[in-house]
């Protein structure tokens, strides 16, 4: 399997881009993944802010099941 996450940056920010500005494009195998988020632009394009405020939850749940069964 092949995951790629391609990212674009606004012309206009490209120096010093905020999070919330980065759309990204989740490729696997070289086709567009669908993400269970909102997309931004089409039906393929994330911001990245969203895919972040998506996963934090999924990792702090991950870290606390994982201490547990320590």
């Amino acid at each position: 399997s092949n995951l790629q996450l391609v990212f674009f940056v606004p012309r206009r920010l490209a120096a010093s881009p905020a999070s919330e500005d980065l759309l990204f494009l989740p490729l696997l195998n070289e086709e567009p993944l669908p993400l269970p988020i909102e997309p931004a632009a089409g039906n393929y394009f994330y911001r990245w802010s969203d895919f972040l405020n998506y996963c934090e939850p999924l990792l702090l749940e991950a870290r606390s099941t994982l201490s547990v069964h320590k």
